[in-house]
C-alpha cells in the first residue's frame, strides 16, 4: 500500500511511483511524483516519472516535462532514452539519434537506447546499424527481450503490423518468460 511507505523515504517513494505506473495506475503514480517534489523540489527522477506519465495519459506535456528532468540531472540516462523515443515517435529520427547516442555516453548498457538506434536503423532499412544496436543490447543483456520488445513497439506505432508481430516473434525467442515479450 502507497500510504503505509515512510513518507520521508524518498528512494521508496519513487519506487513506488514507478511501479504504480508500471501497473497503469497513473493518478497514483503522479500523486506520489507530486509529494516528492514538495520534499524535494526538481528531484530528476519524480519530474522524469511526471514525463512518463504524461506518455501513458497522452496529454501531449511530455517532452517539456522529459527536459525538466534532464535539466535537473544532465546524466539521467533514462530521461534521453524517454526524449530519444519520443523523438522516435514523431519520426524525428536525427533527434532520437541525438539523444539516444547521448543516453549511450553516459551508459553503453542502455539497451533501451540501443532499441531506439535499433528501431531508426530498422525503419530505414539499414541492416548493419540494425546489427550493431542489437549485438550491443544483447552484450548488455544476453537474455533480455526488451530490444526486441522496443523493435516491435515501434513497428506497432508505425503501423507495420505484420512487421511488428515478427519482431515480438523474436522477442519471445530471447526470453519465452518475459512479460514485456508477450506485449
Amino acid at each position: 500500500n502507497n500510504n503505509m511507505i515512510d513518507s520521508s523515504n524518498v528512494e521508496a517513494r519513487l519506487r513506488s511511483a514507478d511501479i504504480l505506473l508500471d501497473k497503469y495506475n497513473a493518478p497514483d503514480a503522479v500523486a506520489t511524483w507530486q509529494e516528492v517534489l514538495k520534499r524535494v523540489p526538481n528531484e530528476p527522477r519524480a519530474l522524469l516519472g511526471l514525463a512518463r506519465a504524461a506518455v501513458f495519459d497522452g496529454n501531449g506535456t511530455a517532452t517539456v516535462r522529459v527536459r525538466a528532468s534532464l535539466w535537473a540531472d544532465s546524466m539521467l540516462v533514462p530521461g534521453y532514452v524517454l526524449l530519444a523515443q519520443q523523438h522516435l515517435g514523431a519520426e524525428a529520427f536525427d533527434s532520437a539519434y541525438h539523444d539516444a547516442s547521448r543516453a549511450l555516453a553516459i551508459d553503453s548498457t542502455a539497451v533501451d537506447a540501443w532499441a531506439v538506434l535499433g528501431a531508426i536503423a530498422w525503419q530505414r532499412g539499414d541492416s548493419a546499424a540494425l546489427a550493431v544496436a542489437r549485438a550491443a543490447a544483447l552484450r548488455a543483456e544476453p537474455r533480455s527481450a526488451r530490444f526486441d520488445a522496443d523493435l516491435a513497439d515501434a513497428a506497432e506505432r508505425q503501423r507495420r503490423y505484420a512487421e511488428a508481430v515478427v519482431l515480438a516473434g523474436q522477442a519471445v525467442r530471447v526470453d519465452s518468460e518475459s512479460a514485456r515479450a508477450w506485449g
